[in-house]
């Protein structure tokens, strides 16, 4: 079965201190499951409206692309990696996290998530946007933007 075409998801790690977004798609890992792939795309905050939406268009494309290590580290990550830091909690301390699922049934769903003790992060659920099959600019921007307010650090 072609993974990509049941569903993917990209994670955006917004940093607003440094005005920037990190964009990550995913991909299978055969031990793990649905892991984040190393390839890392990054776009400036504040979002504007064709950035974003060729940026997410790009990530949705390289998700299931790359294989991940057969034996990845417990930090092995690519956001880690790119930002140079010691470990996964260091790398997303102060960072907002917006999920973008994609499923051949429901279309585009865009969860604010809120951190959590131990920096995990827990998918608001109740807060989903629903942008439907098509991916438009104009309702994804408006959805991050919504799910921006609602993450919690």
């Amino acid at each position: 079965m072609d993974r990509g075409l049941q569903y993917k998801h990209i994670h955006l790690y917004c940093d607003e201190k440094k005005n920037e977004a990190t964009l990550v798609p995913n991909g299978w890992h055969e031990k793990l499951g649905v892991v984040l792939i190393d390839i890392v795309e990054v776009i400036p905050l504040p979002f504007f409206k064709e950035e974003l939406f060729q940026a997410s268009v790009r990530t949705f494309n390289n998700c299931f692309t790359k294989e991940p290590p057969a034996h990845p580290a417990k930090d092995d990550n690519p956001l880690v990696s790119k930002l140079g830091n010691k470990n996964w909690s260091a790398a997303t301390r102060g960072k907002k996290l917006i999920v973008i699922d994609w499923t051949k049934d429901k279309g585009y769903i865009v969860y604010p998530t809120k951190r959590g003790h131990g920096g995990f992060y827990q998918h608001l659920t109740d807060k989903g946007v629903c942008i439907g099959k098509e991916l438009e600019a104009e309702a994804l921007l408006n959805a991050v933007q919504d799910s921006l307010y609602y993450s919690l650090r």
